[in-house]
């Protein structure tokens, strides 16, 4: 309990003085020459003012604005200020439910807040629907999207927020589009091999039945030839 309350309070710590930086250096609400000492203010302005930060600053506006610098930044998610892990644990939802109804307008889990999300959700719903018809019913929605869900390279899973850390590591794991492959990729290839091998065993089956018929005729032709040989020996034997 110790532990959770300081980890609380350490992470609305950093918020609370993430923003009053924001304030100083932005110069809203009071001025900062009243917060701070003029010598530390003046180093601070210093610093926000060089080249390495303001490159700094321009590559995460670009990757804020995914890119698009003449357009709106897009939500990474609805869920509010409240912890991924709270809200699933508040609103009894698995990751995947959890993950639509933080990634959805209005929280309705259909329409989703861009393009990244809406991606991820169609290709759970197809794998899903795929499984369904292969009559595969017991399947675990959590882990069908644990499969589809994109990973960084620290195998931080997107879109997941503190539940992500929920989740254990599979880095031996890795495809080479940063995916995961699930048991229902397992079982699609196990699924692929065994028709594989019925093709090859139907192939063969035909391959053993006119290899047969090609012996049936090539002792059948031997017959013919020795009946013609022997009609002939005994004409030339009547001549």
């Amino acid at each position: 309990m110790e532990g959770q309350v300081k980890e609380d309070f350490n992470s609305k710590a950093v918020n609370v003085y993430g923003q009053w930086i924001h304030d100083i250096r932005s110069e809203r609400g009071r001025k900062p020459e009243e917060q701070i000492d003029v010598t530390i203010l003046a180093e601070w302005r210093r610093i926000w003012s060089s080249d390495a930060v303001k490159q700094k600053s321009d590559t995460t506006k670009k990757n804020r604005l995914r890119g698009n610098m003449t357009g709106r930044a897009e939500s990474t998610h609805t869920g509010g200020s409240r912890s991924f892990t709270e809200s699933a644990w508040k609103l009894g939802m698995n990751k995947v439910g959890t993950y639509k109804w933080a990634h959805s307008k209005e929280h309705n889990c259909v329409t989703f807040i861009n393009a990244k999300a809406t991606k991820v959700a169609d290709e759970v719903d197809a794998v899903e629907a795929h499984l369904t018809q292969q009559g595969n019913t017991s399947y675990d929605p959590d882990n069908v999207f644990l499969t589809v869900v994109p990973r960084d390279k620290k195998n931080r899973i997107y879109g997941l927020g503190s539940l992500g850390a929920t989740v254990p590591p599979r880095p031996s794991s890795f495809c080479s589009d940063g995916r995961t492959p699930g048991t229902f990729i397992l079982e699609e290839r196990l699924t692929k091999m065994e028709c594989e091998l019925g093709e090859l065993r139907t192939d063969l089956a035909v391959g053993r039945s006119q290899w047969e018929v090609m012996q049936q005729r090539a002792t059948n032709m031997e017959n013919q030839q020795r009946a013609i040989y022997d009609l002939n020996l005994t004409i030339m034997e009547q001549l």
